[in-house]
């Protein structure tokens, strides 16, 4: 009994086990699927965000740098600066300067270095520029936009833009500069992107390999071979000033997803920083999500596998105990208690047939056989008395004789027709244990899906169809919001140029003293004009990216999640022939089944034949028992032939004997 217990329990371990196999591997093997490709894709749109967000700000440094020195140009250009006297030049500066708050100083120096006007005015005279590399190649006729320094006038540290001044015979008499903020150009430019996407931070880097901006305050003015960095990162800071890009390096143990770009417009480096690990925090949902559907489906595989094997073993464990119990003789068992209507319904109420029969036919046999014995004593007792009428006992042993070989042939039959039943009992077990195999079958192809297949396949092509349409729109909505992105440069130009008429506009009224004073008023609000449209049109033109950028975004998702569901409705399919391979194996164990019912069948009939045979048999003992009394009545005159009857009567409770024995195997 332990070892059909324990082979109940494997059947029941085998279901639940092939069912979590078959459920689980494919949902973790997707989710994991599922995981590193949005990993992939979160990685790639921030390198992708990264790399136009530096070049962006990389942009609006240079644009708004140079226009700065064409500013710069245009006063070196004109009469009040080249001949005009310390109040002409300082009007024309002071307008200049009025221009943009990020302007801490316009100067003109002579040349020998000397400032000869300025914005403030106690450095007129006294300020020496000579040493400053600016005013040097300026001096040369060069433009120049130098390096980060520290203003003489002010003591902060500035960024300076300086064109030469020429005469009307092309000598170059000086040099016109003016000095940026560099703190208030960081401030306008960089810190607005540090933490802008979950821990971003910029890095600047000059032409001398200084860090010149760095949100640890402890590295700002220390050369990069200076500073701790690691090998990599040092090699890309290097890079960053002649070469655009975005790569992966690790620093401090951490992976930081670095973007530059070079500023060419005083030869900087400009760099975006982002933790990879911040990058990655948004795929921790999914990865939740995943582990929650999984925990989720282990439970509900769990429960489905417990109640079909359950459903499964619980009647074949039943079916086998019987089928062991009637093999092993013992007839008193209680019915099966087995309703189902199926296969093995049949067959555990074809085996209770089966039992009933078996019980009647070894019962008949036990009466029939202690009748016997009873006769033959009898018989043995009537010998003693036999010594009377030899010839009426010679005839009547005669009787005895044919009836006990009568007897023998009936006894013959009733064996034959019990090993049919063993054999029948045999067959009956060697086709449950085909039901056990073809059950394990299906059970390996039972869990390979659940739910509507067919529901699953129609409603992903369903979803398959609503991406493609929403990826054309998406389409659609880039090639608009290209041709927005040329209308507002184009708008943006005319407000440049706008703003370069209005300054000239400005420097002329200047030069017209009182008698353009009106001139100038109007010349300052279209340079206003032209200001806010540059300001709307960078806002409107930041916003169109930011759409640009979400557009492409949504379109490379819409294209994972067509080739997603294209996958998925494969798997459905997969899942569909699947079931139809469990429905060909459970035709087979019906087949089976049904082999076992007939089995049974064949055992009832012999059954049937061994009733038969002992009636016969009972019969012959009436006959003989006839005959036994005819020869008692003729006793006295048989007496030479006591010894041969005595023989006989023995020989037959011997008969009778083992026909007892061979029933005391079976219990009733």
């Amino acid at each position: 009994m332990k070892k059909r217990a324990s082979r109940s329990a494997n059947i029941r371990t085998k279901f639940i086990l092939y069912f979590l196999l078959i459920g689980l591997i494919p949902l973790a093997a997707a989710s994991y699927l599922i995981y590193e490709t949005s990993s992939k894709e979160v990685v790639s749109n921030e390198k992708e965000w990264l790399g136009a967000e530096t070049e962006n700000t990389v942009s609006s440094m240079e644009d708004w740098i140079l226009k700065r020195l064409d500013e710069i140009t245009i006063i070196s250009k004109s009469n009040a600066i080249i001949n005009g006297d310390l109040e002409e030049r300082s009007q024309i500066m002071s307008v200049v300067k009025e221009q943009d708050p990020n302007y801490e100083t316009v100067v003109v120096t002579g040349k020998d270095g000397i400032v000869e006007a300025h914005t403030t005015a106690s450095n007129v005279g006294t300020l020496d520029l000579s040493d400053r590399d600016y005013f040097i190649n300026g001096m040369k006729g060069e433009q120049t936009i130098s390096n980060v320094i520290v203003s003489k006038a002010t003591g902060n540290r500035i960024i300076v833009v300086a064109t030469p001044i020429t005469s009307q015979q092309g000598d170059v008499i000086g040099v016109v500069s003016a000095s940026v903020n560099f703190e208030s150009l960081v401030q306008q430019f960089l810190e607005d992107e540090e933490g802008a996407n979950n821990g971003t931070y910029p890095v600047l880097i000059d032409q001398e390999n200084v860090i010149q901006y760095h949100p640890e305050t402890d590295l700002v003015g220390k050369r990069v071979d200076e500073a701790a960095f690691s090998a990599d990162l040092a090699n890309l800071l290097q890079e960053g000033k002649t070469a655009s890009g975005t790569k992966t390096v690790q620093e401090n143990g951490e992976d930081l997803l670095v973007s530059y770009a070079p500023l060419q417009a005083g030869g900087f480096g400009i760099y975006l920083f982002t933790p990879l690990d911040v990058v990655l925090a948004v795929t921790d949902s999914i990865r939740n999500i995943a582990i929650i559907i999984m925990i989720a489906a282990f439970i509900l595989i769990t429960l489905a596998a417990v109640l079909i094997a359950n459903g499964i073993s619980k009647p074949i464990k039943q079916l086998t105990g019987q089928v062991q119990t009637i093999a092993a003789g013992d007839l008193t068992g209680e019915k099966l208690a087995i309703r189902s209507k199926d296969e093995l319904g049949i067959l555990a109420k074809d085996i209770s047939t089966m039992k009933e029969n078996l019980h009647s036919l070894i019962l008949q046999v036990k009466e029939g056989s202690e009748q016997t014995a009873s006769t033959s004593a009898q018989l043995a007792a009537s010998a003693d008395q036999s010594n009377q009428t030899s010839m009426l006992i010679a005839e009547s042993m005669q009787t005895v004789a044919e009836g006990a070989s009568a007897q023998s042939e009936m006894v013959s039959e009733s064996v034959q027709a019990l090993d049919e039943v063993a054999q029948g009992i045999q067959h009956m077990a060697e086709a449950s244990a085909l039901i056990t195999e073809k059950s394990n079958v299906t059970l390996d192809k039972a869990g390979a899906g659940s739910g509507s297949v067919e529901k699953t396949i129609q409603q992903m092509n369903a979803i398959h169809e609503s991406v493609i349409g929403s990826d054309q729109l998406t389409q659609s909505l880039i090639v608009r919001s290209q041709d927005i992105t040329k209308i507002l440069n184009a708008i943006t130009a005319i407000a440049d140029q706008t703003n370069l008429l209005a300054l000239n506009a400005a420097i002329e009224a200047a030069r017209a003293g009182e008698h353009g004073k009106g001139f100038a008023v109007v010349a300052d609000e279209v340079r206003k004009l032209a200001e806010e449209s540059q300001r709307s049109s960078k806002e409107i033109s930041n916003i169109i990216t930011e759409i640009q950028y979400d557009i492409e975004q949504s379109s490379k998702s819409m294209k994972s999640v067509i080739e997603e569901v294209q996958s998925g409705v494969t798997v459905a399919k997969d899942t569909r022939e699947l079931f139809m391979e469990i429905v060909e194996l459970t035709k087979d164990v019906a087949d089976h089944i049904s082999e076992m019912s007939a089995t049974s069948e064949e055992i009832s009939a012999a059954a049937e034949e061994v009733s038969a045979s002992f009636n016969e048999i009972s019969t012959i003992t009436k006959t003989t028992t006839s005959s036994t009394q005819e020869v008692a009545a003729g006793a006295e005159e048989q007496l030479a032939a006591i010894e041969e009857m005595s023989s006989s009567a023995r020989n037959l409770s011997d008969l009778a004997l083992e026909l007892q024995n061979a029933v005391t195997k079976f219990k009733l």
